[in-house]
């Protein structure tokens, strides 16, 4: 892998994110703004690709940690749930884009739930 497409890459992954978490805003995202490990960790992948920018070219042994922390933040930023105060505010990313789709956002049951009779 070319060393710019990596910084591309760990760069469109880290501004994915962000728009992601932002899709869902809740406690979690204040924390993760107010805190300075949060954004610092989440910039590690993209610094690192910046300091072996030198090298033209990344052996395969160096390009499948990048591409794996760059899927990794991605399936995170998609898939990890937001709290909020109350209990239908947890909410992840991914089901608010899919409910904005118009699309059913979780298990749906198309008959209601009854409970047994006792014997």
């Amino acid at each position: 892998m070319r060393t710019n497409l990596n910084v591309a890459l760990q760069a469109g992954a880290l501004l994915a994110f962000a728009a992601l978490r932002f899709t869902a805003p809740g406690w979690f995202l204040i924390i993760l703004i107010v805190t300075l490990v949060g954004p610092a960790l989440l910039t590690v992948p993209t610094v690192l690709s910046l300091t072996v920018l030198r090298r033209r070219v990344l052996g395969p042994a160096v390009t499948a940690p990048f591409v794996a922390c760059a899927g990794f933040l991605l399936a995170g930023g998609l898939l990890m749930p937001d709290f909020g105060d109350t209990a239908d505010s947890v909410r992840a990313p991914l089901t608010v884009l899919l409910e904005s789709a118009g699309l059913p956002a979780g298990p749906t049951s198309a008959t209601p739930r009854t409970r047994c009779a006792p014997r």
